[in-house]
């Protein structure tokens, strides 16, 4: 029986939570597998055209603090955007610095300029990994990776953001026709697109096995980083609902906090018991299904504040109102064990047993 040689599972920062989430939600399901990749590639040089808000430049600074890489970044923006994403005031990079300067100044910078006007400042052959995403344009993102490809070191990776856009001025996807079959490569549907090029000659083995992939235990790996990807999305989502709820008692809203951080202990045990090689793959379903398991009291947490801000507006109107609040919060919590028994039957769950038999294989 043939196993999978590239198991996503050995890079476990794919798992851990990043700590820069913007408004800006273009990128942010590519970010467990941009903490993979830099786990993956190790860099010495690493370089993104196209910053904006930097959820993903920041995600790559934060992989590389936690590794703790000799690694150099540069982020290249002129941070005035351009007719696809709009165009912005100095307010960006202001609050970009401010998050960026003190946590990741030691080994980054972020560039202010256009993208041709930094090539000077980087010697030939030395990126080991160019994110480009800065306008999708057909000519642009060409010239963009004409320009830039002799940057790149033996054993470099460039990735390119948006490959499954198709819509009017966006021809990354056309590049990517182009690129792909020359180099060994990788492509995401989700998020956008996200393609991955391995260009250099000198690819580290961790690239090689990755790149070497056949489609069966490619789908896999897509699966498990689009799982991954929306977890965070929805996780985000979950955050700025909690923020529009200002009538929240204090008590309440430190309650609902202390179980959030409960959610990332557990995907810090779960990373914990990732690096054992010797367990099994029942062993994360189990972890997987405790992380779902809090993410669900958290919606009924949710559904239940909303209800108790009414009841506390509403408390003069009388037993009738607290009434209808029980009986509503009784309903929000049958539905919530309908959605229990459909996620029981969700595909994923069948994916990871999948998975399952897969890495018992493996072991």
């Amino acid at each position: 029986m043939n196993t999978i040689a590239f198991n996503p599972l050995d890079y476990p920062l794919c798992l851990i939570q990043p700590q820069r989430l913007t408004n800006v939600a273009a990128w942010q399901e590519h970010i467990p597998f941009a903490f993979a990749l830099v786990q993956m590639l190790h860099p010495r040089v690493l370089v993104e055209l196209g910053t904006h808000r930097g959820d993903s430049y920041c995600a790559f600074c934060q992989a590389v603090a936690t590794l703790q890489l000799t690694c150099s970044c540069t982020a290249v923006d002129t941070w005035q955007g351009d007719e696809q994403a709009g165009l912005y005031g100095p307010e960006i990079l202001e609050d970009l610095r401010a998050y960026h300067d003190p946590k990741y100044g030691s080994f980054s910078r972020l560039k202010q300029c256009r993208f041709d006007e930094a090539l000077n400042d980087v010697p030939p052959g030395s990126i080991d990994l160019l994110h480009i995403d800065g306008l999708h344009t057909y000519e642009a993102v060409k010239h963009d990776y004409e320009s830039w490809l002799p940057k790149v070191s033996s054993r470099g990776v460039i990735l390119f953001h948006d490959t499954a856009v198709r819509d009017e001025g966006f021809g990354v996807w056309q590049l990517w026709d182009e690129v792909h079959e020359l180099y060994p490569s990788f492509a995401f549907n989700h998020g956008h697109g996200l393609g991955a090029l391995g260009v250099g000659r000198d690819m580290s083995p961790a690239m090689i096995s990755f790149f070497a992939l056949n489609e069966a235990d490619r789908n896999v790996v897509r699966a498990l980083f689009v799982h991954l990807g929306r977890r965070l999305t929805y996780h985000l989502r979950l955050q700025r609902e909690f923020q529009q709820h200002e009538l929240i008692k204090e008590q309440t809203l430190q309650d609902v906090l202390s179980r959030i951080k409960g959610v990332e202990t557990v995907v810090s045990e779960m990373n914990d018991v990732l690096q054992k090689r010797d367990k099994t793959l029942t062993d994360y379903e189990c972890r997987l299904k405790e992380y779902d398991e809090q993410v669900q009291e958290l919606e009924v947490r949710v559904a239940r504040l909303s209800k108790e801000n009414s009841h506390y507006r509403d408390r003069a109107k009388g037993l009738e109102r607290t009434l209808v609040a029980a009986s509503e919060q009784l309903r929000a919590k049958n539905q919530h064990v309908q959605n229990l028994e459909r996620i029981l039957n969700h595909p994923t769950v069948r994916l990871l047993r999948g998975v399952k038999k897969m890495f018992r294989v493996q072991d």
